[in-house]
């Protein structure tokens, strides 16, 4: 009884080898896998880096700011009123900056590193 088992065991296993997989993966599948993955991590890895380097010039200029506002109550009121007209060239200078140093620090490392 054990040896038919065993046999007809050893018939299905046999058979299941010989039949081809229901599906292929491509030759360059790994390749392209790890690649994304790289690629994913050095996406993230240059706008950590990037959020901390904004966030180590921004962070002080704020606390600064907010100290200054706090002593000198009236600067505030004076800022919105003229911002449109004083303050707005310089906003604008400081997001073109800022884009500047994103495309420069994440975006173009992103793909010169993603070459090698």
């Amino acid at each position: 009884m054990k040896e038919e088992a065993y046999n007809e065991m050893d018939q299905l296993i046999h058979e299941v080898l010989e039949e081809g997989p229901e599906f292929s993966l491509s030759t360059d599948f790994a390749g392209r896998v790890s690649r994304k993955v790289g690629d994913r991590m050095l996406r993230k890895r240059l706008l950590s880096e990037y959020a901390w380097k904004v966030g180590v010039i921004v962070v002080p200029l704020l606390i600064l700011t907010g100290i200054f506002f706090y002593f000198d109550p009236k600067t505030i009121h004076q800022m919105f009123s003229n911002a449109a007209n004083e303050y707005l060239p310089y906003i604008l200078l400081i997001v073109l900056v800022g884009l500047i140093v994103f495309a420069d620090q994440v975006i173009l490392r992103f793909f010169l590193l993603r070459r090698k």
